[in-house]
């Protein structure tokens, strides 16, 4: 016998490329901004609280909430993307110039077993593997140089929970991948202060991974 699988949410039955939540509950869910010193008004003073989810009693998320921690549907707490650009740009054919054309065997084998050990972490959902596994040893080191304050953005993603952080294709694009809206957030913001402080423009948003490959929006 064969069960169909359903949103965590809504309880719709899912699409083959939808896992966990369905694309209309995705789109429903109602983001918080920061909030300062509300939540424990006359009881204690909270500087900063991050909020990933409107709750309200009866709603979606309590929901979703359920279902991920009492009936363990892990496909409910899927990953999430920070993506940041900072606005330069880097043609694809001057990044490919400052990448080494002879690379040393001994990164080669370490580059082709984190590959290897990325593909399995997607398997398995095993997003301790992940963060092992997502790290550059052949391109990054060198398209690093092009982009700014690449190095200290990346410490700045681990600092706050990222799974995985590197540069997006050629670049200037810089993801940091998470678990967790409430972790996505604070590494946006983060990194928004940080380039904000150096006055470097930049756009920055956060994403679910897309499980459905490249499609045609629009055609003109």
């Amino acid at each position: 016998m064969v069960y169909p699988n359903y949103c965590a949410g809504c309880n719709s039955i899912l699409s083959i490329s939808e896992k966990g939540i369905c694309s209309s509950y995705w789109i429903d869910l109602k983001a918080f901004k920061n909030k300062n010193e509300i939540s424990f008004f006359g009881r204690e003073i909270v500087q900063n609280e991050i909020y990933a989810f409107e709750f309200s009693k009866n709603d979606i998320i309590q929901k979703t909430i359920h279902n991920i921690k009492y009936n363990s549907n892990k496909d409910a707490a899927f990953v999430l993307g920070v993506i940041v650009r900072p606005n330069i740009e880097i043609k694809t054919s001057d990044s490919r110039k400052v990448v080494k054309k002879k690379v040393k065997i001994e990164k080669m084998v370490k580059q082709s077993a984190n590959l290897g050990s990325f593909v399995s972490s997607l398997y398995t959902e095993d997003f301790s593997l992940m963060s092992r596994a997502v790290i550059d040893e052949v391109i990054e080191p060198d398209r690093a140089l092009l982009i700014p304050e690449f190095n200290t953005v990346k410490e700045i993603s681990k600092e706050n929970g990222c799974i995985a952080v590197g540069i997006s294709g050629s670049g200037p694009s810089i993801f940091s991948l998470s678990n967790n809206r409430v972790s996505s957030n604070r590494i946006l913001d983060s990194i928004s202060n940080h380039y904000k402080k150096l006055g470097i423009d930049y756009d920055g948003f956060i994403s679910k991974i897309n499980s459905q490959g490249i499609k045609i929006l629009d055609t003109k």
